[in-house]
């Protein structure tokens, strides 16, 4: 089950996930082909959430890299940082 980020509430969870996104696939994103990202998180979970949470990470390669999600009750995406 995907667990969409969208609602508010108490922090409750943390995920773990690696990213490695090339510029072209970045590029995809900011065409509006896409406007989420899908992951599985280190311990399994699949995650969704949106492409402008990652702009702070993004370099002329891409986003590359280990990050945590803070994710509240609701599911709504708190925070993201690298690791």
């Amino acid at each position: 089950m995907i667990k969409k980020l969208a609602a508010t509430g108490a922090v409750v969870r943390h995920y773990i996930i690696e990213l490695a996104i090339s510029r072209e696939e970045l590029l995809k994103y900011y065409r509006g082909n896409a406007n989420q990202i899908s992951v599985v998180s280190v311990d399994g979970q699949k995650i969704l959430f949106p492409v402008t949470a990652i702009q702070p990470f993004v370099t002329h390669q891409g986003v590359f890299g280990r990050f945590q999600l803070k994710v509240n009750s609701g599911g709504r995406l708190l925070s993201i940082r690298s690791q």
